[in-house]
């Protein structure tokens, strides 16, 4: 039997996942439960690629044990998700779009992507999942928590094998979601994941600050060589502009005047999504006012629609 979702009657009412304690393969249990947002509830958001295993449409699927005797079907990448974001000894309450959200209702997903900047800044983490881990993955996770890695670039001294390792960790899929934007650039503090190894998001952007940084004194004798080509699949990697994007919104403070949705549109145009209108919609969190008013969050309206709203706003 699916998933009975109970409705949301309060503007800011969202749902939480509260996932039981568990180990290994054993099939993921857990339930939902109602929250306020001005209520400042604690949890974690997870942030994660849909159809990571197979792209858009993949048939790979999990169950999961939901609210008693109810099962829900879930992609296998948010099921390895929540398996390895469980909690061995106790539980855990996080916020994931895919569960939480009732995605059979466009009324109700329409109003909760657009609460979706507040849900991730509100988190007391943004849990970053890069899906299962390979050789490549855990020798990048070694190469960036070695405290002497960022002093040795500084230094000159490139180790090739594991900024490759990274380089590699920068080119997954992940990185190249349109969601992510706005999940990782307003979150409070942010943890990667990949399988059971966790790093801060400080030890990972600080490294390829420091290669970004020592790029233009070292280009002149990588350019010809290995070196420049691995350097150069980190600094303009997806995941270095996340970088880049989150640093400049933190330091900043408050900014007066805020892109068009049709100019962020724009900028963004490489990001990835499987629902085109997300394109737009995944932008409102970094919108003026009156973009977000006369182009609202409507799963509702065609794409067709939602450009002719865009373009007459703009």
């Amino acid at each position: 039997m699916g998933v009975s979702y109970s409705a949301l009657r309060e503007k800011d009412e969202i749902r939480l996942l509260r996932i039981e304690p568990g180990t290994g393969s054993a099939q993921v249990k857990c339930s939902l439960v109602h929250a306020r947002l001005r209520e400042s509830p604690t949890y974690d958001a997870v942030s994660y690629m849909w159809g990571l295993d197979n792209g858009p449409g993949s048939t790979k699927t999990t169950l999961l044990a939901i609210d008693g005797g109810r099962t829900m079907e879930v992609q296998e990448n948010l099921g390895n998700a929540l398996r390895y974001l469980r909690l061995r000894d106790k539980a855990r309450v996080l916020w994931v779009d895919a569960i939480c959200i009732n995605q059979a209702d466009p009324t109700e997903r329409g109003h909760q992507v657009a609460q979706m900047g507040m849900i991730y800044s509100q988190a007391t983490t943004v849990r970053v999942w890069l899906g299962l881990p390979d050789e490549l993955s855990l020798k990048a996770f070694r190469f960036l928590e070695n405290p002497g890695t960022i002093r040795r670039m500084k230094e000159g001294i490139i180790e090739l094998d594991g900024w490759e390792a990274v380089a590699s960790l920068c080119k997954r899929e992940y990185w190249d979601r349109l969601w992510i934007i706005q999940e990782l650039v307003l979150a409070a503090r942010i943890e990667i994941h990949c399988g059971v190894r966790v790093l801060s998001w400080e030890l990972f952007s600080n490294a390829l600050f420091a290669l970004e940084a020592g790029l233009q004194a070292f280009a002149c004798v990588l350019t010809p060589f290995r070196a420049g080509a691995i350097i150069a699949r980190v600094v303009d990697s997806a995941a270095m502009k996340i970088c880049r994007q989150r640093r400049a919104h933190t330091e900043s403070g408050p900014v007066t005047e805020l892109a068009s949705l049709l100019s962020l549109l724009w900028i963004h145009k490489d990001a990835k999504c499987v629902d085109i209108r997300d394109k737009v919609f995944g932008m409102h969190s970094f919108a003026p006012e009156c973009c977000r008013l006369c182009v609202p969050v409507d799963y509702t309206c065609s794409a067709y629609t939602l450009c002719r709203r865009l373009l007459e706003h703009d």
